[in-house]
């Protein structure tokens, strides 16, 4: 009888020290010299890859998408495709209907599921808070349309923000506008989606400041914010499209973000919702950092009231939707409550699409709210937080970055939701489906 309870000690120890890192992670499949030939004539797709994951099988399918987006599955489709153990050297043939939709150029993804539920704790975990003060330091600086410093340093931040979105395996354009004697660039990374009929799901930043002012706050917060947010989605699959912005003159009236919408309305996007982070950095715990403007606790009585019994402390995030965005708005807050309990989240909602409230509505999700579009602003309440915006002295003193890597979790769980986090592996090659003339 001693023995056996000594063998059930020490089996609870054995399982005390292994689960947490043998059961509560299940590791992604990893697809590896993943190789595609197309013959034209036939319209056949051959592929060959190597396979490998922790579970017994995975499910292995095949798209076909061209440049919008658009994708098909492969038919007649033979040999290592469906329900699969790791290997290496396996080989897929398939058949493709009608290249007229492929226009010329497309691409091939291979996709691995291994049918586990993806953890979002694991996508919260990648997030570095050294990380974001490192880019919001790299971001922050003149950054104004009128002087050559401010010209300069933000072509540079275009360039440091297009190259991480590169480096984040994002497809990256940079989208150029005019708007009177101003020229614009916006910078764009997409991640497509996995459904055959995905959404899009939009988080932006503006890279722009106010001329005379670094923007430190406003808003080099908000685009390390942003570059944080597109880390840690990198090494995850969705459902639906994900789409990362820097916005560019939004402090002329929000053109960049009006150009966006303009274009994805053209090509009939469906933009599930949008996130805007303008101001995301400013937080303390020291009482009477939170100024209460005249005539808020008239629209918003429970926030203001919730301001005043904390001794008007600036310790918490402010969530900011339209009459047709509080059902995004809710979702934020329950994804904040539930994996970020310790990040308060004060919710505001402006009547129709802020007319009433300008002030609620003085930033990039305004372009979206006009379009009829679901959107947010998630800051930290700008100037009544922070006297110093648009000014010199909008410096790097006083943020946390804390609060900042915070809010980019709650933002990762939003983001899980909605776009359907998947637990799979893709591999993309890109390829010609052109037939050659003779």
């Amino acid at each position: 009888m001693k023995n056996l309870v000594q063998l059930s000690l020490l089996t609870l120890a054995f399982w005390l020290v292994v689960t947490p890192n043998t059961v509560a992670q299940n590791q992604l499949p990893v697809l590896q010299n993943v190789k595609a030939v197309v013959d034209t004539v036939q319209r056949q797709v051959t592929i060959t890859y190597d396979l490998t994951d922790d579970d017994e099988t995975v499910v292995v399918s095949v798209q076909l998408a061209n440049a919008d987006g658009y994708r098909i599955n492969l038919t007649d489709s033979q040999g290592d495709i469906g329900y699969q153990t790791s290997g290496k050297g396996k080989q897929i043939i398939g058949r493709y209907t009608d290249a007229a939709w492929l226009r010329k150029k497309g691409a091939i993804r291979l996709i691995a599921n291994d049918r586990q539920k993806a953890l979002v704790s694991d996508l919260l975990a990648a997030v570095d808070t050294n990380r974001i003060k490192q880019n919001t330091q790299l971001v922050y600086g003149m950054r104004d349309h009128e002087t050559k410093a401010g010209i300069q340093h933000l072509a540079e931040v275009r360039k440091t923000v297009a190259d991480q979105f590169r480096r984040g395996q994002f497809v990256t354009a940079r989208a150029p506008f005019t708007w009177q004697k101003h020229t614009g660039e916006n910078v764009v990374g997409t991640k497509e989606g996995l459904g055959e009929q995905p959404k899009t799901y939009v988080i932006g930043a503006h890279m722009d400041a106010a001329k005379g002012s670094p923007g430190g706050d406003d808003n080099a917060t908000g685009v390390a914010g942003l570059l944080e947010v597109m880390h840690a989605l990198s090494a995850y699959e969705f459902k639906h499209r994900i789409v990362v912005v820097g916005f560019d003159l939004e402090e002329i009236g929000f053109m960049g973000s009006q150009f966006f919408v303009k274009d994805a309305l053209r090509r009939k996007e469906t933009i599930g919702g949008m996130i805007n982070y303008d101001m995301i950095g400013m937080y303390s715990e020291r009482p009477k950092t939170q100024f209460i403007p005249p005539g808020f606790d008239g629209l918003f009585p429970e926030v203001a009231a919730m301001v005043a019994k904390d001794a008007y402390r600036g310790n918490f995030l402010i969530c900011t939707a339209n009459t047709s965005s509080e059902e995004l708005g809710r979702t934020f807050r329950e994804s904040a409550r539930q994996h970020v309990p310790s990040l308060k989240v004060a919710s505001l909602v402006a009547l129709e699409n802020g007319e009433m409230t300008p002030t609620l509505a003085a930033s990039d999700h305004a372009s979206f709210w006009k379009a009829g579009i679901q959107a947010l602003h998630i800051g930290d309440g700008g100037e009544t937080r922070n006297p110093k915006l648009n000014t010199p002295a909008d410096n790097l003193d006083g943020l946390s970055y804390r609060f900042a890597g915070q809010t980019v979790q709650a933002t990762l769980a939003t983001l899980a939701q909605l776009a359907q986090m998947q637990h799979c592996a893709v591999a993309t090659t890109e390829v010609s489906f052109s037939t050659p003339t003779n």
